[in-house]
């Protein structure tokens, strides 16, 4: 071992270098030695110079020392000087390859079961639980672990493919030699350096290259900046709506819900009088029940003389028998366009049924009492079906002051545009003269005169269905005659009588909708507003939706004697009409909305029209089959032997049975059994011969879980499996080819390899800095020099010894 002494002084270090030729540095300083064996050099084993002496020797490429490294002969002051041990670069032992594949099993094995919890669908807690946020919030730290082992798993596949590409025959661009340490460099892409190795793919011969390893440093740096948000919002338990399993909402009791109507009952085509289960009673809007179409006039008509006064927006809130509440919406056009509207609200029938079912099950503890808050959801068990609800627009036009007796009056529908409306725009439906002589009669001065047995407001139906026979005719019509008022010259004022023809077209659209009981009493659906039917993804369902065919048989229930003590002769209809307007003394005047239609003009009057009427006709519709005396009922379908029965949800009571039933017990047992009553099938068989049609109830659950629903779950999801599939690729390449790399983990290896390596004249002026683009495209490997160190080498670099691929397990200086 050489020593060197104390005091080194390096100066005036002055040299040239170039290919194939020795470079020669001065020295000028305290003495020293060089080392003895020096590659390329026999005679310099022993030179040794005088203290303060100048002299030159040749800077040759490497030293290697065959014994102990040298020492500075002060070591307490300097420090020791060692000498790295000889170590191989490729190991190609099967068995090695298990620790190098460590790294990647925790963040892999992580991402696997998060992934599992979101495809199974495991649901955490309720909304409210104890400790629920402190967990939450912990969860975002294990969340940035994870980020970072899969951050620390990419980088290492792409090393290992580096180290592969080097040692092979394959090679790497120069562009390419620093990029797998910097995935997660933003700034990586817009480097020359990465697009100078993206862009080498032609052999200096001119064959055509391709480097998969750019490729994978697209899709890892990618997946580095992905699999962070993509494991937090994978892993964090999200706040929603969950299915509750109908085994665990109700163990091993299940309450079937059975609508007492078929499905073609409960929405026809023809609209009749057979709609009504008992209209008994029907005939006086004060004695109205909830079996009569028009039993919603207690609600209608606050809300008329409300909006007339205050104007308040058409959205009446309907209070039902089982303290649900649904709502009866109207929405309008534009104010410049004709008096149009559309109108809808969820069913009657179906509104009470849900409300009675959430009764039921609190009533008799069916559903767990730890769902803090359920949702209950209800469908067709034959998924061929689909809930419906009346869709109603309404179109009026008012002709001003007209001459009854000559005047043509036209139904407008110029704004009902679904199918087949549409193909009939030009048509022209008109209102016969002696329809409307019959309904004046003797009313000829209607709305301004001192009797006070003289109507305010005439109306009736028009029966548009039977008597336009064309495919295109509206479901039903209407005709009203009303008296308006006006200033003459801001002094005197004016009376006209005016006339107004309504055309009206109803269809059954789906819909869907649950209870929040626990929330509120109210029904909600997925279009509250019937405007998003026209305008929204049903649209061009409606083409597809039967038009209804109203008959007068059923209109003319809407349309009872009324008891208004204004008019004592008017009906429901026109009692809802006149308090559109004021009474005054001895008339009664329609005026505009200020605020809604600015001066005055017909067609607001026209929209009101439309609003009200098309209300009654939505609420008449809901109604169809409202049956509270018998109505639906609920099958207690228990698994336990002598416990099912069935039991009508207008009578919680237990102890009243479905007619027909009362003797009825199912007993889970073999039909060989002598227990069991042959003479009574299955409640699925005898429920259909009796016209009931069972509703399928789905529970959730309102908390924190895991699942698919929503964009970015499922973006994150992809994020994760891509990862996922990389990984295992990557292990599974280790373990098959069982090549691993002890060499080059780190940028610092790197470069104290490039520094071991020989100059290259395809580097010449290289050292301050590269501009051409060119220079990032050359190819770069690591080869043999002499069998005993590695080197980087160009792929046009000018070599005089054969250079070899590194050898698994040899071991290099």
């Amino acid at each position: 071992m050489a020593h060197l002494s104390q005091g080194i002084e390096m100066g005036n270090m002055e040299g040239t270098s170039g290919l194939g030729h020795s470079r020669s540095t001065s020295y000028t300083g305290a003495s020293h030695l060089l080392p003895n064996v020096l590659e390329g050099d026999a005679d310099a084993g022993s030179i040794t110079p005088s203290i303060n002496s100048t002299f030159s020797a040749p800077l040759l490429e490497r030293t290697e020392y065959e014994s102990h490294p040298p020492t500075i002969a002060n070591a307490k002051e300097a420090g020791e000087a060692i000498a790295e041990p000889r170590k191989a670069a490729v190991d190609d032992r099967r068995w090695t390859a298990f620790p190098s594949c460590l790294p990647h099993v925790l963040p892999l094995g992580t991402t696997i079961a998060v992934l599992a919890l979101n495809i199974t669908g495991v649901f955490w807690q309720d909304l409210g639980e104890p400790h629920q946020n402190n967990i939450l919030q912990a969860l975002q730290y294990v969340a940035k672990a994870h980020e970072i082992m899969m951050a620390a798993s990419l980088a290492s596949i792409a090393v290992h493919r580096l180290q592969y590409d080097l040692t092979t025959s394959k090679g790497v661009p120069l562009g390419f030699l620093s990029a797998g340490y910097q995935l997660s460099d933003p700034l990586l892409f817009l480097t020359k350096e990465f697009w100078g190795g993206a862009i080498s793919r032609t052999h200096p011969s001119g064959i055509s290259r391709f480097f998969p390893y750019g490729y994978l440093l697209v899709l890892g740096f990618g997946l580095t900046a992905l699999v962070g948000p993509s494991s937090a919002i994978a892993m964090i338990p999200r706040l929603d709506w969950w299915n509750v399993p109908t085994q665990q909402a109700f163990g091993d009791i299940n309450d079937r819900l059975y609508l007492n109507r078929t499905y073609k009952e409960l929405w026809p085509a023809d609209i009749t009088t057979g709609m009504y289960a008992n209209t008994s009673g029907c005939d006086n809007s004060q004695s109205l029940n909830s079996n009569c179409a028009l039993s919603a006039m207690s609600v209608i008509l606050p809300w008329t003389h409300d909006h007339q006064s205050q104007g308040l927006k058409p959205n009446i809130t309907v209070s039902q028998r089982s303290e649900v509440i649904r709502y009866l919406t109207s929405q309008s056009g534009p104010p410049d366009t004709s008096g149009w509207t559309i109108t809808s609200t969820v069913p009657y029938q179906l509104a009470q049924d849900l409300g009675r079912y959430w009764e039921w099950l609190v009533e008799n503890a069916t559903l767990p009492g730890h769902i803090k808050r359920p949702l209950i959801q209800p469908s067709f068990k034959d998924r061929k079906y689909q809930m419906r609800k009346p869709l109603v627009q309404a179109e009026c036009k008012s002709y001003s002051n007209p001459d009854f007796e000559h005047d043509d009056f036209d139904f407008p529908h110029q704004e009902l545009k679904t199918p087949p409306l549409d193909g009939f725009l030009a048509e022209k439906w008109t209102l016969p003269n002696e329809f409307v002589k019959q309904l004046i009669g003797n009313n000829s001065a209607i709305g301004d005169y001192t009797d006070s047995t003289h109507p305010f407001v005439l109306f009736d139906w028009y029966d548009t269905a039977n008597n336009f026979s064309n495919a295109g005719a509206p479901s039903l019509g209407a005709v009203v005659i009303y008296s308006t008022h006006a200033s003459v010259d801001g002094k005197n004022s004016a009376h006209y009588t005016n006339l107004a023809t309504c055309t009206f077209d109803g269809r059954w659209t789906p819909f869907v909708f649950h209870l929040d009981p626990k929330e509120d009493p109210t029904i909600r659906q997925n279009s509250p507003n019937p405007m998003d039917i026209l305008n929204g993804p049903q649209k061009a369902d409606l083409k597809d939706l039967t038009q209804m065919k109203i008959h007068l048989e059923w209109a003319n229930l809407l349309n009872v004697k009324s008891r208004s003590p204004y008019d004592p002769a008017a009906t429901t209809v026109e009692e809802v009409i006149e308090a559109l307007g004021a009474h005054n003394y001895d008339r009664w005047d329609v005026f505009p909305e200020p605020e809604r239609d600015g001066p005055w003009v017909m067609t607001s009057i026209d929209w009101r029209l439309s609003t009200v009427l098309g209300l009654c006709v939505t609420e008449g519709l809901a109604r169809a089959y409202v049956d509270d005396s018998g109505g639906s009922i609920v099958y207690r379908d228990a698994l336990a032997a002598n416990q099912s029965y069935a039991r009508s949800l207008n009578d919680l009571n237990i102890k009243t049975p479905v007619e027909g039933w009362e003797n009825y017990t199912l007993e889970w047992v073999a039909p060989i059994d002598s227990r069991w009553n042959a003479s009574i099938p299955s409640f699925d068989v005898w429920a259909p011969q009796h016209g009931y049609t069972e509703i399928a109830i789905a529970i959730q659950r309102y908390g924190y879980g895991y699942g698919f629903g929503g964009v970015p779950i499922k973006l994150a999801t992809v994020a994760l499996v891509v990862y996922s599939v990389l990984v295992m690729g990557h292990m599974l390449v280790v373990f098959l080819g069982g090549q691993t790399f002890k060499s080059w983990s780190g940028m610092s290896e790197l470069l104290a390899l490039a520094w071991n390596s020989t100059p290259t004249p395809g580097l010449q002026n290289a050292s301050a800095g590269i501009e051409k683009i060119a220079t990032w495209k050359q190819v770069v490997r690591v080869r043999e020099k002499d069998g005993k160190r590695l080197r980087l080498v160009l792929e046009n670099q000018n070599e005089k010894t054969p250079s070899w691929k590194p050898r698994p397990g040899a071991k290099y200086s």
